[in-house]
């Protein structure tokens, strides 16, 4: 292998000490004499992070400030290399798998975000070089042009490259490199994710197109929401009735007018957003969720065991059943998060069928908005052993599961959810006692 010369700067030194041990298991190395491929990554690192105007200067740099000496043609050579290409790649690789190995996830304790990578993107577009391409050139106009019209034109295009840093392994990669758009312009980043395949036509269907899809239907045993009913249709419909009557204090809730009119509910319940709100209330009502892959397979889960699967599915949610309860006695919860913003800081659920005095069947939903819907289990074993009386709502709050309610929660917060579940508690217990 060539003879590397290691930086004499302790400071890069150091900073590109994992190229050493990322080479040694790449793919395509080639022991050159004259410009080894340790020397070739060194310096690709050094041109990136340097302050030069052009690849002559940075050659006349390094040989001034490094004492590295490469033949120019040679080096402008070297970059055009497919061999050396490729072995840049499988370091490339190397390196994030060193990163994921030595670096600490600042994401792993998020339970909602387990199975996703994390990216953050932006292009960087810089003047072209000397040699590159002029813009391609327009239909020439009828009119003559000015000597400013004509330097516009002549005009070439910027080089436009596009990365994403890993948020797990903070692995910054190349994405795309722009291309021309159609009458000149830069690419915009989107257009780059639709053209990498991000999003196709092929892998997109409209669900809004699906008339079987639509719609709200009830009988005797319950109520079914299809998936792509909208919240305002859900609201107006004069089939909720029974327990399904606070699904129209929920939709009222979501959001502004506008908003209601075109979000449907399969969105709200499959968004991976935690704050959303029917996914807190579809679990306390015990519904169903009802899906369908590819291949025409049907599967039937509960709300609260696909929100304990953090919501993740492949499958496509067609609708939603919950059976009719007319004993049931419903109390529903809302803090929003700030007086301009109406994003939930919190809700609560909480039904239950009451046998004389006695609480039956509780069901206690939560939203904490940093994890999506789950039961308080506590809350509820401690309610189906109570009779509906004065100063019930108090004493229950020493009978909490604290960790869904302290999850990231502020001190107002906290405050918030006790104050919140003890006016629950009181009006079902006053709802049963003035029952005639």
């Amino acid at each position: 292998m060539a003879n590397y010369q290691a930086p004499n700067s302790p400071v890069l030194a150091r900073f590109i000490a994992p190229l050493t041990d990322a080479y040694s298991g790449s793919q395509r190395k080639y022991d050159c004499k004259a410009l080894g491929d340790l020397d070739f990554l060194e310096s690709g690192i050094s041109r990136c992070v340097s302050a030069v105007t052009s690849g002559r200067d940075f050659l006349q740099q390094l040989a001034d400030c490094v004492g590295k000496l490469f033949e120019v043609t040679l080096f402008f050579k070297a970059l055009k290399s497919r061999r050396r290409l490729a072995n840049l790649i499988s370091v490339n690789l190397n390196v994030a798998r060193l990163l994921r190995s030595r670096l600490a996830d600042p994401f792993a304790e998020i339970g909602e975000l387990s199975g996703f990578d994390i990216y953050a993107g932006d292009g960087h577009f810089h003047e072209a070089a000397c040699h590159d391409p002029h813009k391609p050139k327009k239909p020439k106009p009828a009119k003559k042009k000015t000597n400013g019209e004509r330097q516009k034109q002549a005009k070439k295009l910027q080089t436009g490259h596009f990365f994403i840093l890993g948020m797990r392994d903070h692995h910054l990669r190349h994405y795309a490199l722009a291309e021309p758009r159609p009458g000149g312009g830069n690419e915009h980043d989107m257009h780059v994710l639709k053209r990498k395949g991000a999003k196709t036509p092929e892998h997109i269907v409209s669900l809004s197109k699906i008339s079987d899809l639509k719609g709200i239907e009830a009988n005797e045993d319950g109520l079914t929401i299809k998936t792509m009913t909208t919240i305002d249709e859900l609201f107006e419909s004069l089939l909720l009735d029974d327990n399904f009557k606070v699904l129209r204090t929920v939709c009222r809730n979501i959001s502004t007018q506008p908003i209601r009119n075109m979000a449907t509910v399969g969105g709200n319940l499959t968004c991976r957003y935690t704050w959303t709100e029917m996914p807190a209330v579809m679990t306390g009502l015990e519904a169903n969720m009802h899906f369908i892959d590819t291949t025409g397979q049907k599967n039937t889960l509960t709300a609260e065991d696909f929100y304990k699967n953090n919501a993740k599915t492949d499958k496509i949610l067609t609708h939603v059943t919950i059976k009719r309860d007319k004993t049931a006695s419903i109390v529903y919860r809302r803090v929003k998060k700030t007086a301009y913003v109406d994003i939930p800081l919190l809700s609560i659920i909480m039904k239950t069928s009451f046998k004389g005095k006695r609480f039956t069947n509780t069901k206690v939903s939560v939203n904490n908005c940093v994890a999506f819907a789950q039961r308080d289990n506590v809350l509820e074993d401690f309610l189906n052993t109570q009779d509906a009386r004065e100063g019930l709502g108090q004493e229950a709050l020493d009978h909490l599961n604290e960790s869904i309610y302290d999850k990231r929660s502020s001190d107002y917060k906290k405050h918030m959810f006790r104050v919140s579940i003890k006016n629950a508690i009181n009006e079902l217990v006053e709802q049963q006692l003035t029952k005639k």
